[in-house]
């Protein structure tokens, strides 16, 4: 987690769909998230990209058994 934040905070993503190009085992869904797989599929983060403000907005970590119970394209 530690090394996915210092990347997010140096980096730029302008759009969501920049992410993908930017950090490849991400997986774009709907509403301008993001999954990304963390420590090969132990732990997963949900993040929002608001591509207005150029922020991202963290709407789920978790372990994987976790993550398969959400949904992770609502509020």
């Amino acid at each position: 987690m530690k090394s996915w934040f210092q990347e997010a905070e140096e980096d730029v993503w302008p759009y969501s769909n920049f992410v993908k190009n930017e950090i490849p085992n991400s997986k774009l869904i709907p509403k301008n998230r993001v999954n990304f797989n963390i420590r090969g599929n132990h732990y997963w983060l949900v993040v929002i990209v608001n591509d207005q403000y150029q922020m991202v907005y963290v709407r789920f970590i978790g372990i994987h058994p976790e993550f398969e119970k959400i949904d992770s394209t609502k509020n």
